[in-house]
C-alpha cells in the first residue's frame, strides 16, 4: 500500500470512531434531557396554580391538567366552574371577550378530557406576560356550569 492510501484509511477509520462516539453522546443527551422533559398529568392544585399562573375559583371541579416541557412549560388545564365566579377567574387571568359561535382556537392535545374542539359556543381572552402567553376559553353552552380551558406557553 502506498503512503497516501494508508493515510486515507487512517482518516476514514478516525472519522468512523469519532462519529460513533458522537452518536453515543447524542443518544445519551437525548435520553437524559428527554427524561427531564417528561409529561406530567393532574398536578396538585398549588403546583397547577403556580405553573398556569392563575387562581382556581372555589367552585373549580373536575380539574385536569397536563404539563410538558424541559425549560419552557406548555400547560393545558381544564375544569368546571360556576359562571357566577367569572370575576374571580378574570382577576387572575384576563377578561373574557364576547360570546362567539364554534370552538375556541386552542393548541390541541390528545387527552380524553381535552374536548375543546367540540365546544359549540365560547368566550375567550389572551394574556401576555413576562415570558409567557396564556389563553383562556370558556364553554358557555351550559349556562349553569362552565367548562374552562387554559393553555399557558412559556417562551
Amino acid at each position: 500500500m502506498q503512503r497516501s492510501q494508508v493515510l486515507l484509511l487512517g482518516l476514514v477509520a478516525g472519522l468512523v470512531a469519532v462519529g460513533g462516539v458522537g452518536a453515543v453522546l447524542c443518544v445519551g443527551t437525548y435520553l437524559f434531557f428527554g427524561a427531564l422533559g417528561e409529561t406530567q398529568h393532574d398536578l396538585s392544585r398549588p403546583e397547577l396554580e403556580s405553573v398556569a399562573r392563575l387562581r382556581l375559583p372555589p367552585s373549580a371541579a373536575n380539574v385536569r391538567s397536563r404539563r410538558e416541557g424541559f425549560q419552557d412549560d406548555l400547560v393545558h388545564l381544564r375544569f368546571n366552574m360556576d359562571p357566577g365566579e367569572e370575576a374571580l377567574l378574570a382577576g387572575s387571568t384576563c377578561h373574557l371577550g364576547p360570546e362567539a359561535d364554534g370552538p375556541p382556537q386552542l393548541f390541541a392535545i390528545e387527552e380524553p378530557w381535552w374536548d375543546a374542539a367540540a365546544v359549540p359556543r365560547h368566550r375567550s381572552c389572551q394574556r401576555e406576560g413576562a415570558g409567557f402567553t396564556q389563553v383562556v376559553a370558556v364553554n358557555t353552552a351550559n349556562g349553569s356550569r362552565w367548562a374552562v380551558y387554559v393553555v399557558l406557553a412559556e417562551r
